[in-house]
């Protein structure tokens, strides 16, 4: 495993979205030709233009050793909730990080190889909208409330408005109804 220095220089060179995606992976020999495993399954940890953080449970004793000499590569089909087609991907193991030992879990750092320029780009937008998704709900709900208040506050100062100016057509009827009576009374 790397010093951690490495890794974070590697985050730095690619921003690194949080998104989760069922990745399915097996190991291929270093030359790509030679499946050393069946497929698998993992989630994403995080995602980015150059590579992703993959999260392994249950690896088996043979595919640890590969992981952990790394003395493989790793074959990807990133499952992509809207789109009908996996993403498929070649990468290799930049780091990894053992995260329990009993369950053999790991987060493994994978860099690209092989990805078709357009699929990762449609990967990292899927991951930018996710991101940014939450916020802007968030976003346009307190717009709308603050909106409703502002609205309601308005409307209460309008019928308040509204009865002063009933309250004095009123007091105005009542001394034009007394005027006339007294004109009458007069002629």
């Amino acid at each position: 495993m790397p010093p951690k220095d490495s890794a974070s220089q590697e985050r730095r060179k690619y921003i690194r979205l949080d998104t989760v995606f069922p990745v399915q992976f097996r190991f291929t020999s270093l030359d790509g030709k030679t499946a050393l495993s069946d497929w698998q399954q993992g989630f994403s940890n995080n995602i980015g233009k150059g590579g992703l953080c993959l999260c392994i449970n249950n690896l088996s004793v043979e595919l640890c050793a590969l992981l952990k000499e790394k003395k493989a590569k790793l074959a990807l089909e990133i499952e992509m909730p809207i789109f009908s087609k996996n993403v498929p991907a070649v990468a290799d193991i930049a780091w990894w990080e053992e995260v329990s030992l009993e369950a053999r879990k790991y987060l493994v750092g994978l860099r690209y190889e092989e990805i078709d320029a357009r699929q990762n780009r449609k990967i990292v937008r899927y991951a930018w909208t996710k991101r940014l998704a939450a916020p802007f709900v968030v976003a346009v709900i307190v717009i709308l409330v603050a909106g409703l208040g502002i609205n309601s506050y308005i409307n209460m100062k309008l019928i308040r408005g509204n009865k002063a100016l009933i309250g004095q057509l009123i007091n105005i009827l009542q001394e034009t109804s007394a005027a006339k009576q007294k004109v009458k009374q007069l002629n």
